[in-house]
């Protein structure tokens, strides 16, 4: 599975009527560092009238997403912010706009396409990476058996890799579907065939 994301952050700034917008665009490696960044934003101008924005996560069945228009009309500005994301097939992303209001109301058409192009602009300019996603194996061990088995995923070519040490260790490491057989093989062959991987579903 493939997906489309920013490779780094970018920032642009747009004026109508008086009122300015600030806009950012950010790489994302999950909803609660899309909300972080937001409450960010939110201190770095505290003093703004509106911080909308739209963010995605995920693939699938697995997909989170969230917009707010932040006390905007209905429908004006997160989702037309949220949209951006769609129309550039973009994922792992969030877009936020702040707003200072300018004394001159916008009415509900020029909202859309202000909080839009805002948005947009904060895209420009950034390369949009495609991102290929594993298949995730699961290798439960002791600890004597952790360094054998790590020793042999380090030598893959391993997209992600996560641990989580209790009473035994369980590890997970996210490889190229070309590779989840050889991974498997390895470390059932490391491990005297006491540790067999086994595909599992990406959380």
């Amino acid at each position: 599975m493939k997906f489309q994301t920013v490779s780094k952050a970018g920032y642009a700034k747009y004026s109508i009527k008086g009122s300015r917008f600030f806009a950012e665009a950010h790489p994302i490696q999950s909803p609660d560092e899309a909300e972080a960044i937001i409450n960010n934003v939110k201190k770095k101008y505290h003093d703004a009238t509106h911080h909308c924005y739209g963010w995605r996560f995920g693939q699938g069945k697995n997909e989170a997403f969230r917009y707010s228009d932040d006390g905007e009309p209905s429908g004006t500005a997160g989702k037309p912010i949220f949209d951006i994301t769609s129309k550039h097939r973009l994922s792992n992303v969030l877009l936020i706009v702040t707003r200072y209001f300018g004394g001159t109301k916008l009415g509900t058409g020029g909202l859309v396409r202000a909080y839009s192009s805002a948005a947009e602009l904060s895209l420009e300019g950034i390369e949009i990476l495609t991102v290929e996603l594993g298949q995730m194996l699961e290798f439960k061990c002791t600890y004597e058996q952790h360094p054998v088995i790590m020793r042999e995923i380090n030598r893959f070519p391993i997209i992600h890799i996560w641990q989580e040490f209790l009473e035994n260790v369980s590890i997970r490491a996210e490889v190229d579907e070309s590779y989840t057989d050889l991974l498997t093989e390895a470390v059932f062959s490391a491990t005297a065939g006491s540790v067999t991987g086994k595909l599992v579903d990406r959380e």
